[in-house]
């Protein structure tokens, strides 16, 4: 896993065959080990861009722009725009300056393309899909910026390549991610891990991390919360899902008692912050274990237990200085107050300007996947895309958020 100034990264460990789905969660999901499986046989193997044109061209989709920025590579803003997928496709296979500064990321397939939904079946090693699956179709050379996404993730390359950095977890501090309170359901690294300035980000050097070339047919499996960047080496079609293990509380467990602890408190209150300046947050607070109970139920379809409840609670509880025995009120409402993901789509000081502006923002984040969920009775600021903060992402290739 060494780091030497990026040049020292070992391979993921590639295995022949898929394994069972108990397997898979006791070999490689609970010790959070990266790992390359074969897609198992199916229809969507047999996409290019040009059977996509002809079968699903027509269809309006929400293509990333500026991608090529050094914004966009540092995860602090992009802009969207909307397009049939032909005239993207066709940017892309005439190489020119659109195709270049674009990326088609995080497509629904459900919403988007659901025709294509059954020639891409769910790998039997997911126990529970929390988001997707998602369709990217990137330029070459396209770089997506360093993240991480909460859930675990399978990449899979149906057609082209893609080369992806990965890093553990516990090395947050060495990632430098983005201020807390930044926006987005991702956390963005402020490293460039191509050109690494280790006098601007000396921890950096102390990483330790993986490197890795998916092929078509390759399948990767990247751990709730690991750091990764990805960079498309050839035109590409992929598609992923963000899941969990199978049950109502084991990825919540799991998250609280591994290796992936630190990070997933500071994604937690990464989105408390996110929170704090709206008037509603001292009634989220007031009502926290309902309102988290509430969050985990939507983000991830889990259901704390008591203990794990009492877990989370202190952990806000003590990041926001309150003493851990201050009595808890009695709820008076039917429901808890929303916490809510902020700052997922479109950004910029119109944002609120058009009377539709509510339903097409909620629209194009179904569409991208995890929902738009600051869309709510209270408008947001108005700010341009830097003073909003990190872009959503990845889900990425995670590309599937998980931002890739």
């Amino acid at each position: 896993l060494r780091n030497p100034a990026m040049d020292g990264l070992r391979d993921v460990p590639r295995v022949a065959t898929v394994p069972t789905q108990a397997d898979f969660v006791r070999d490689y999901m609970r010790p959070a080990q990266p790992a390359v499986f074969p897609i198992p046989p199916c229809g969507a193997l047999a996409w290019t861009l040009d059977s996509l044109r002809e079968r699903v061209g027509e269809t309006e989709v929400i293509s990333r722009i500026n991608t090529a920025s050094e914004d966009y590579r540092m995860g602090k803003a992009y802009n969207i725009a909307r397009m049939h997928l032909a005239d993207y496709i066709d940017n892309l296979q005439a190489n020119n300056a659109k195709a270049r500064n674009s990326y088609l990321a995080v497509q629904n397939l459900k919403l988007q393309f659901p025709t294509l939904v059954p020639e891409m079946p769910i790998p039997d090693i997911i126990g529970k899909i929390h988001g997707g699956p998602y369709m990217w179709i990137a330029p070459k050379g396209h770089y997506e910026y360093c993240h991480i996404d909460a859930d675990d993730g399978l990449l899979l390359i149906l057609n082209g390549q893609k080369r992806v950095r990965i890093f553990p977890a516990h090395h947050i501090d060495g990632m430098y991610p983005h201020p807390m309170g930044s926006l987005g359901r991702t956390i963005q690294s402020q490293v460039n891990v191509d050109t690494p300035d280790l006098e601007q980000h000396p921890r950096f050097a102390n990483v330790e991390g993986w490197d890795v070339t998916l092929n078509s047919g390759d399948m990767l499996y990247i751990p709730a919360l690991y750091w990764h960047q990805v960079t498309s080496t050839e035109q590409t079609i992929s598609v992923n899902v963000f899941f969990g293990p199978a049950g109502e509380n084991l990825f919540l467990e799991h998250m609280l008692t591994g290796t992936q602890r630190e990070s997933f408190i500071y994604w937690l209150l990464n989105i408390v912050e996110q929170n704090r300046s709206f008037a509603r947050f001292p009634r989220i607070v007031a009502d926290l274990r309902r309102s988290l109970r509430s969050f985990f139920l939507k983000q991830f379809h889990e259901v704390p237990t008591p203990g794990q409840m009492d877990q989370l609670v202190a952990i806000v509880r003590q990041h926001l200085g309150i003493p851990l025995d201050t009595p808890e009120p009695v709820p008076t409402t039917k429901h808890a107050p929303p916490l809510l993901v902020r700052g997922l789509r479109w950004r910029g000081p119109d944002r609120w300007k058009h009377p539709d502006e509510r339903k097409a923002r909620a629209t194009a984040a179904a569409v991208e996947g995890h929902g738009d969920d600051d869309i709510d009775e209270e408008k947001a600021p108005a700010c341009s895309a830097t003073e909003c903060g990190p872009v959503d992402d990845d889900i990425d290739d995670a590309d599937v958020d998980l931002g890739d």
